[in-house]
């Protein structure tokens, strides 16, 4: 059947025995094919990004008040409830499948995959006062939340002269404008640091840097 309705079967026979009469019989029970619900749903925001990784489903089915839900999320389980949330704890894309599932026991399913994509972003100060004020004291690069492989980090920091006055594998470590204890003058000074992000691009990154006494 290919739609919904109440259904009267009716059996025609011919019985070659009677001279070819035929023969109809109407049987005592209807079939009713009940409607199916159509499962949908959207995702919002439509740009999912590792800074905001919450995720709001909206249900959209037919039916919408009239059916069981139960919500598939890859890495996260199933929730029952009609409209679910959801949060990403890192990059990459997932699966989510929503069944609705009517008082007739007839199902629909629907899937789509999301993309929580990795935002990853550094800020590099261009200068720094190593005065022991407790405001802006060392110089370091400030990574997003997500997204460094810190045991590719490396920092070197020269003066004008291109000798090594710094240099560090910490990327929690910046540096406190002093050279073996010894404090370094005002000055420019030239940052190089390289990195990859959990993705394995490789940043190489170089600039100047002024140290304010």
């Amino acid at each position: 059947f290919k739609t919904p309705g109440t259904y009267t079967v009716v059996f025609s026979y011919i019985d070659s025995e009677a001279a070819g009469c035929s023969t109809q019989v109407v049987l005592p029970n209807v079939i009713v094919v009940h409607e199916s619900p159509k499962a949908d749903f959207s995702v919002s925001p439509g740009e999912i990004t590792i800074a905001d990784p919450e995720v709001t489903l909206t249900n959209q089915s037919s039916f919408i008040t009239n059916n069981r839900y139960v919500w598939t999320i890859q890495g996260q389980g199933t929730s029952s409830d009609i409209h679910a949330k959801t949060t990403f704890t890192a990059p990459g894309n997932y699966k989510i499948t929503l069944t609705a599932t009517n008082l007739h026991q007839c199902k629909d399913e629907i899937s789509k995959i999301v993309e929580v994509r990795n935002d990853f972003k550094v800020h590099i100060p261009n200068s720094f006062s190593p005065n022991f004020d407790g405001i802006n004291d060392v110089f370091n690069p400030v990574f997003t939340p997500y997204g460094l492989d810190a045991k590719t980090f490396e920092m070197e920091i020269f003066d004008r002269w291109g000798h090594q006055v710094y240099r560090t594998k910490d990327s929690t470590k910046g540096w406190d404008g002093t050279t073996q204890g010894e404090v370094t003058k005002e000055d420019i000074y030239i940052y190089r640091i390289r990195y990859k992000d959990l993705d394995g691009k490789v940043y190489n990154t170089s600039g100047h840097l002024t140290l304010i006494r």
